[in-house]
């Protein structure tokens, strides 16, 4: 029997060892906005400290946050789009702030609306976005030498009057501009410049003299004019 203690001790101490899962603490809340848990992790109207987002209070591995900004405010770098996860005891990407709207406007560029039939990527790195794959909403505001690389769907081609392939956010504008990005349907013809002629419209006919008539040239029967 004490064999069979000793040896259920034993396991016990190997499972918690070798378990690197490790709670996380729940931080303070950002200055003019909170951090919220994702939908899944709390059923709608729990009362639970965790639930309510009570800074201190304890939460399991895999526990998932959002940033939600107040009015006039937006979080540092659109962290509202990015989810905040506990993982080794630690919070990844760390939590950030929120700061005004019009502040934030300045050395920033707006997510522009994709082309039609097409869409692009931020670079992670460039655009600040804490090396997520995810692209911000349309409209987020990103920081100056953010990149965005342009492709289109299958079956259309990019098409940009310098041939370019992306734009760089630089002094507040995107260079080039997004509207010269489009995609162009592979199944129609090109568009060939017209080598016709164009038709001339002619001349005006001067005034005729007073005593007597002119005829077009080449007119027939001019002679029983006066």
């Amino acid at each position: 029997m004490i064999s069979n203690c000793v040896l259920w001790i034993f396991i016990l101490l190997l499972t918690a060892v070798g378990d690197s899962r490790q709670d996380c603490i729940l931080p303070p809340h950002p200055s003019h906005g909170r951090h919220v848990p994702y939908d899944l992790d709390c059923p709608k109207g729990s009362q639970t400290a965790e639930c309510q987002g009570v800074p201190g209070t304890s939460v399991h591995e895999g526990w998932t946050l959002f940033i939600k900004c107040d009015i006039g405010y937006k979080a540092h770098n659109n962290a509202s789009d990015i989810p905040i996860v506990c993982s080794g005891g630690d919070w990844s990407p760390p939590l950030s702030s929120c700061v005004d709207i019009e502040q934030q406007r300045h050395g920033t560029c707006e997510l522009p609306s994709p082309p039609t039939y097409g869409s692009y990527k931020t670079l992670a790195v460039e655009c600040g976005l804490n090396n997520t794959t995810l692209t911000p909403a349309v409209g987020s505001l990103v920081p100056l030498a953010c990149v965005l690389v342009y492709n289109c769907d299958s079956g259309f081609t990019l098409t940009q009057p310098d041939d370019q392939s992306l734009t760089i956010c630089y002094n507040s504008a995107w260079q080039p501009p997004p509207h010269t990005f489009s995609c162009s349907d592979n199944t129609l013809p090109p568009t060939e410049p017209s080598t016709s002629k164009p038709v001339s419209p002619g001349c005006a006919l001067p005034p005729g003299p007073t005593t007597r008539k002119y005829c077009p040239f080449r007119c027939k029967g001019c002679g029983s004019l006066p």
